[in-house]
């Protein structure tokens, strides 16, 4: 499984993903939603984010997926725990989705 991890995911997360031979590629800073959408579906990666604006996008031309972190106190190792008990599970899915992945909450937004 390929990520796009967008500017606000802590380097510490990316660092973890790819030490545990994840292909995770970075956003630029500033780049918009929607190019980080266009370019996660032009090299189908999943995008992983803080931002929930990604959970309202719909009707756009390009299908991408993402995961939406909701972690108030934002800790990485947190994230690490509860991304990696996710993984399993999405790594079978063939369609687009987005989730909304916090500690009591995994919901299937689309």
């Amino acid at each position: 499984m390929k990520f796009l991890a967008d500017e606000n995911l802590p380097f510490s997360i990316i660092k973890h993903f790819k030490k545990n031979s994840f292909d995770v590629r970075s956003c630029p800073k500033g780049i918009s939603d929607k190019a980080i959408i266009k370019t996660a579906h032009k090299e189908k990666r999943v995008i992983l984010t803080f931002d929930k604006d990604f959970l309202t996008f719909k009707n756009l031309q390009e299908e991408f997926s993402a995961i939406v972190l909701h972690f108030p106190e934002q800790k990485p190792e947190v994230a690490i725990f509860y991304l990696e008990a996710l993984l399993p599970k999405i790594i079978k899915l063939k369609k687009s989705f987005v989730f909304l992945l916090g500690k009591k909450t995994l919901e299937k937004i689309q």
